[in-house]
């Protein structure tokens, strides 16, 4: 399946179904993002009004904190971004094992490299630990709130097509086969 371009826009290249399903859930994330920004900043204020010396907010604690908060929000957004497209390079792959490594590969570099930066961030005292951390939780957050208040869409079931065997399902990804 293959998502059609704009009439208006001849150039665009059509977007892979799973790319497209990444762009809307982003657009439904940075909604969440916004709000849960809000609300660590309220706390944030909070803690320091209640919890600490007025000589201790400075500037740097300032750039600390929001240093943290916009790096854990590049993070997150680009992890969900990352996991969009690699989900839609994994699915084009006609290799169960290639994907199955692709996929274990994929998932130990990001962790792997997200550590070590923020590690290093955090022990040079570049950024807050907490505001760092926090945004991670967010597509979490996003997803556990929509399963218990949003009612999900019914779907008619007659309007379904059914592939009815492997070679189906072959012949339909092979419109985006490139070399993985």
């Amino acid at each position: 399946m293959i998502i059609k371009p704009d009439k208006t826009d001849k150039f665009k290249k059509p977007r892979e179904p799973a790319v497209e399903i990444m762009f809307v859930e982003l657009k439904k994330l940075l909604k969440t993002t916004i709000i849960c920004n809000i609300i660590v900043i309220l706390a944030g204020v909070g803690y320091y009004t209640l919890f600490t010396e007025l000589t201790e907010f400075t500037t740097a604690t300032l750039l600390m904190f929001f240093g943290g908060l916009l790096l854990g929000n590049v993070a997150s957004l680009g992890n969900f971004c990352f996991l969009g497209f690699k989900a839609a390079r994994i699915i084009r792959s006609k290799n169960s094992r290639y994907a199955q490594i692709y996929s274990t590969g994929s998932f130990f570099i990001r962790y792997f490299g997200a550590f070590v930066l923020f590690g290093v961030l955090i022990r040079l005292n570049l950024i807050n630990p907490i505001t760092v951390v926090v945004p991670l939780f967010y597509p979490k957050i996003h997803y556990t709130i929509e399963a218990i208040f949003i009612k999900p869409p019914e779907i008619d079931v007659k309007k379904l097509k059914v592939i009815k065997d492997e070679k189906n399902v072959l012949e339909s990804n092979a419109e985006f086969d490139e070399n993985p």
